[in-house]
């Protein structure tokens, strides 16, 4: 099944599907514990590190072990952009599912939002 999907895509949809659980986990960690994940300056975000950590041993895995050790600019571009789109898109889903099944995760964020404005 998995054969038809170029080495490309595939690595770059794993990892983004990976990457948005993790994020996902991290967010209902951060929540449950007393702080609200969307509250943090964008310098402490710790999905900066998650993308690129995965966003660079995704490339490394494609250049290496599928590529004979090359790896363009153009494909590692389209590597990372689908790796994005597809992280994005998982982690707002899982979101839009998490703020309709527990209505307190918006609510508090306005309150806090309001409160330190």
């Amino acid at each position: 099944m998995f054969k038809s999907i170029p080495r490309l895509a595939f690595i770059a949809i794993r990892n983004g599907l990976i990457a948005g659980g993790l994020d996902f986990v991290f967010i209902l960690t951060l929540f449950y514990i007393g702080k609200h994940p969307f509250l943090f300056p964008v310098y402490f975000d710790f999905r900066l590190i998650l993308f690129s950590v995965f966003m660079v041993m995704g490339l490394k895995e494609l250049r290496d072990y599928h590529q004979q050790g090359l790896l363009s600019f153009g494909e590692g571009m389209v590597s990372n952009l689908l790796f994005t789109t597809v992280f994005a898109l998982f982690i707002g889903s899982l979101i839009l599912l998490f703020c309709a099944i527990e209505p307190a995760f918006v609510s508090n964020y306005i309150e806090i939002a309001t409160a330190q404005l």
